[in-house]
């Protein structure tokens, strides 16, 4: 049998939601251990959309404490989260 051509696999992204992100800075959240180990076990790329960040914001701010935004918002900034605003910021096929 001919060998087949195998298209290189397409790279993952991961968009996030704001209980994604609710769940990963609260230590209390039922979910919070299987979404640490989901960002742990894998690198991403994880997108924030423009339209989820007040949602985050809004979320962080009324059940943890304005230190748990500003660590949130220090990640993105640093570039573990990559914050999408559209079709011009992530290549699409």
């Amino acid at each position: 049998m001919g060998s087949a051509l195998v298209a290189p696999a397409a790279p993952h992204l991961i968009r996030l939601d704001a209980s994604a992100v609710l769940a990963l800075l609260d230590r209390r959240d039922p979910d919070h251990e299987r979404v640490r180990r989901v960002f742990v076990e894998d690198a991403g790329p994880y997108l924030v959309p423009a339209w989820t960040l007040a949602e985050i914001g809004y979320l962080v701010e009324g059940r943890l404490k304005a230190r748990a935004l500003d660590v949130f918002l220090a990640d993105l900034e640093s570039g573990a989260f990559s914050f999408e605003c559209g079709e011009a910021d992530v290549p699409r096929r």
